[in-house]
């Protein structure tokens, strides 16, 4: 599912030179990070010394040495145990308009489904020909003030094409049907093959494999929400063959997406474009975990978004395309990255965080190749487990992917995109003058940098107790 996302304010700070020292470890205790005063010089004089180049910061155990006015960014990434406290997060505030509510919904209902095999593949109701200007009847998850619901509406095809069917609400008349060919058009020349170049071909049994997407005013309550379109995988199921659960009841037993019609009405085509881009990696991915496998399967809701937020990029609708609604996501991500969890949804401001998995989704697929990505849909495995696997093929762990990147993005060390040229000013950086002590929480999988700092010069015990981390120094200054 695709969503606008609106920032206020938060607080951005840069750094340059890069640089890497040994890993810490963190063990699971709940104190603050304490950083104690410099250990105190030998009383002994020392002999003197050559003259040397001067010292760079090292983290070297549990302490960090700094030269004199020195500077080093330590990045503390969250682990996948539990969240805790160690150290206080930047104040940032954010609002969305009644967003999360439809992707809950969404995301209970197919929890339901979630151990259920298909009996049948999809295509049960779409008609072998299907005229233009047909009406036909469909459900859609309508958002509200009032809460979230299913609604008919009465849909006329606008557009049959060779890889999909586009129809149109009557609600909104004739006014969207040349926006409807424009779409249709793009899906069949661009888009199908972009994505099933990318995480290969919907699963198909022979039948009418068009997709069927449904423009219409409720997906988005009437231009007053900011649901840009969404996908369920309860559309893979028949309602026959499940008389007795209540999710599937209202299924439109087909492919399909849907789309808001304000969006496909007033948007750019780095929305509504980007929209089925988005939503189709969605719908691919869930045919192949359905009815590809012999147990079905539903991907991680982390990296199926971050697939789907590839899809954009790759599709032309990525940073630099004018997608006003990715550079939102990505700026409200970097303005307070350790607000966010990348794989734990859960515990995100908005129980979501698509700006961090659009960037780390194109940092692998840049660094390991797009080949990963087919392979990840195809796969019997989900998650971190399905990532881990296809890593090891290129002799790569998630975990050091996972520094790797932490470390790319505070570099703005991207091939395909660049954060600076799109207006953003890179992620964003706490500063601690040492000695000094500070707390802040830390989610799984999170990126947290701290920037420490010395007048004096010295080694500081740096104390890190609390959440579990890995800690490095991934920027190096003098």
């Amino acid at each position: 599912m695709l969503r606008k996302m609106f920032w206020i304010a938060a607080l951005l700070a840069g750094c340059g030179t890069q640089g890497i020292a040994p890993t810490v470890e963190t063990p699971g205790a709940s104190e603050p990070l304490v950083l104690t005063t410099p250990t105190a010089a030998p009383t002994t004089p020392a002999a003197p010394a050559a003259p040397s180049a001067p010292a760079k910061a090292a983290l070297r155990g549990n302490a960090v040495e700094l030269a004199a006015g020195g500077r080093a960014v330590l990045a503390v990434a969250g682990q996948d145990a539990a969240t805790g406290t160690l150290s206080v997060a930047g104040s940032a505030a954010y609002h969305t308009l009644d967003v999360e509510r439809t992707e809950a919904t969404l995301r209970a209902r197919e929890r339901q489904v979630a151990s259920l095999k298909p009996k049948r593949r999809y295509g049960l109701r779409q008609a072998a020909s299907v005229e233009i200007g047909e009406a036909n009847p469909f459900w859609v998850l309508a958002s509200s003030s009032a809460g979230d619901r299913d609604v008919k509406v009465t849909a006329h095809t606008a557009y049959v094409g060779d890889r999909c069917v586009v129809v149109v609400d009557k609600q909104v008349g004739s006014a969207l049907d040349a926006r409807a060919v424009e779409m249709g058009k793009a899906f069949d020349a661009k888009i199908y093959p972009t994505d099933a170049r990318l995480f290969g071909a919907p699963v198909a049994d022979g039948r009418d494999p068009k997709v069927t997407i449904l423009l219409s005013p409720e997906v988005d309550d009437h231009g007053r929400g900011s649901t840009l379109g969404y996908f369920t995988v309860l559309d893979l199921f028949s309602p026959v063959d499940y008389p007795d659960e209540p999710a599937l009841a209202h299924s439109n037993s087909r492919l399909m997406l849907y789309v808001s019609s304000a969006v496909a009405l007033h948007g750019g085509p780095e929305d509504y474009m980007g929209t089925l881009a988005h939503e189709f990696q969605h719908l691919i991915n869930a045919t192949h975990k359905a009815f590809g496998q012999a147990k079905a399967l539903q991907e991680d809701v982390w990296l199926n978004e971050g697939l789907s937020m590839y899809a954009m990029q790759a599709n032309g609708f990525g940073l630099g395309s004018n997608a006003r609604v990715i550079t939102d996501h990505v700026e409200t991500y970097l303005a307070n990255p350790g607000a966010w969890s990348l794989t734990n949804w859960d515990l995100d401001p908005h129980g979501s965080a698509y700006g961090a998995v659009y960037l780390f989704v194109t940092y692998l697929a840049e660094r390991v190749g797009e080949d990963v990505l087919k392979d990840l849909v195809s796969s019997a495995e989900v998650g971190q487990t399905n990532l881990n696997a296809r890593l090891a093929a290129k002799g790569l762990t998630f975990d050091g992917l996972f520094r790797d990147w932490v470390q790319a993005l505070l570099a703005n060390d991207y091939k395909s995109i660049d954060l600076k040229s799109n207006g953003l000013a890179g992620v964003a950086v706490r500063a601690l003058d040492l000695p000094g002590a500070t707390n802040f929480k830390v989610l799984p999988r999170s990126a947290n940098y701290l920037m420490l700092r010395s007048t004096e010069g010295g080694r500081y015990d740096l104390g890190l107790t609390g959440a579990k981390t890995s800690s490095w120094l991934v920027d190096i200054g003098g």
